[in-house]
This record gives structure tokens, sequence and C-alpha cells, in this order.
């Protein structure tokens, strides 16, 4: 995780104390951004291709792929070692680990899903933008506000994959609902010894002179 840190707040630190102190920022005329300042229009063609390239679009081109490779290796990964590890049908099986595995493999084809479809726009723009050279391209409305709530969605789209749909962190915060408002919410939670347990009616330890209407099932 400190590897991590250093690499995710460390590159795009040194990448915008490059570009300011070389005059690359600037007002870009909204040509490949959508609403913000970013790599200044104010400089030779070429140059600033070379920025737009550095600053951001080469590392989302390179992003693209890299996810989808290694979502896909991890995914495959995963059928092996179900495959290998576990035989149908056999004790290590458990229809909780093959729901684990599902989840697992359907949110592994969500991530790099959702991420191009959030990015893409602004690559389009991009693209568009060295075909019409040494023309500007004509500004798109619709694609200029896709590319602005692609780029400003993706941490929403983290909470939602990673949050949201992984029942952990949903537990924790319902949870946390029920400690902060325990008048509003009612969840309660279930002790495993109690679902789908059978009990007699009658407290007593002879099962045999029960039938099976003298039964009840708790959830």
């Amino acid at each position: 995780m400190g590897l991590f840190h250093i690499t995710a707040w460390g590159i795009p630190l040194i990448i915008a104390a490059l570009a300011y102190g070389l005059n690359a920022v600037g007002y870009s005329r909204d040509m490949v951004s959508s609403g913000w300042c970013w790599i200044s229009s104010d400089q030779p063609w070429g140059k600033m291709v070379l920025w737009l390239f550095f600053a951001g679009k080469g590392w989302e081109i390179i992003a693209y792929i890299t996810i989808t490779v290694f979502s896909t290796l991890v995914k495959l990964q995963i059928r092996r070692e179900v495959r290998l590890g576990f035989i149908p049908g056999g004790d290590f099986l458990t229809s909780k680990t093959r729901d684990v595995v599902k989840k697992a493999d359907r949110k592994l084809t969500l991530i790099p899903v959702v991420f191009i479809l959030l990015r893409v726009w602004g690559t389009v723009r991009f693209f568009r933008f060295l075909v019409y050279h040494p023309e500007d391209p004509s500004l798109l409305k619709w694609l200029i506000v896709l590319h602005g709530i692609g780029d400003s969605s993706q941490g929403f789209a983290n909470f939602v994959l990673f949050c949201l749909l992984t029942d952990k962190i949903r537990k924790k915060f319902r949870l946390c609902c029920v400690r902060v408002l325990p008048f509003c919410c009612t969840f309660r939670e279930k002790d495993p010894l109690f679902e789908s347990t059978v009990f007699p009616l009658n407290d007593t330890s002879d099962f045999s002179t029960y039938g099976a209407r003298d039964y009840i099932i708790v959830h």
C-alpha cells in the first residue's frame, strides 16, 4: 500500500508540477477538455499534443489496456483455481463458495467495461483533435457533456462497484445506520445458527411424537 500511494499520488503530482513549471497549463478552449482549464492551446500543435498525451491521454489509453488485461488474467486464474481445487459435488465446494466466485467474476467483468464507458468520451475527443489537424474540430455539445459526466463519475462508479456491490461493506453501512438512526432503521443482524432451523412447538426432547405440522421454520 505504501508503494501504491507513492505512485498514485507522486506521479500525477510530478506531471502537474512539470506542466505548470514549463507553462504548459492554461486555457484549452474546451477542444479536449469539458469546461476546465488543462493544457494551453497557445503553443505549437506538436508540443500541445505531446503534453496532452503525457499529462493524461497516454495514461488513459494505457489504463484501457492494462485494466482489461489484468481483469481477464484474474478471471482466468479464479476459474482455473476453482476447476483444479474444487471438485463439483465434493466436500470443498459449497453453494456459498459458488456464489462468491460468481460475484467476483461479474465484478471483474464490470470493472473494465464501466471504466472504459466513462473515460472513452475524452479519448474520442482527443483523437478527433488529432484527425482534424491543422484545423480545430467542431465542438459537439453532447460529446462535451458525456466527457464531463464520465470523467467526474469515476469515483462514484468505484463506490458502486466496490462498496454497494460488496456484501460485507453493505452490512457495515446498515450497522452504521442502525447506530446513527436507531429509531428509523429496523435492521437486525441475522445469526446463521438460527437461519432455516427447525424447532418443535413444544419444549420436549421426544421428537418422534410430533408430526409435520408441529414444527416451525425460523428465518
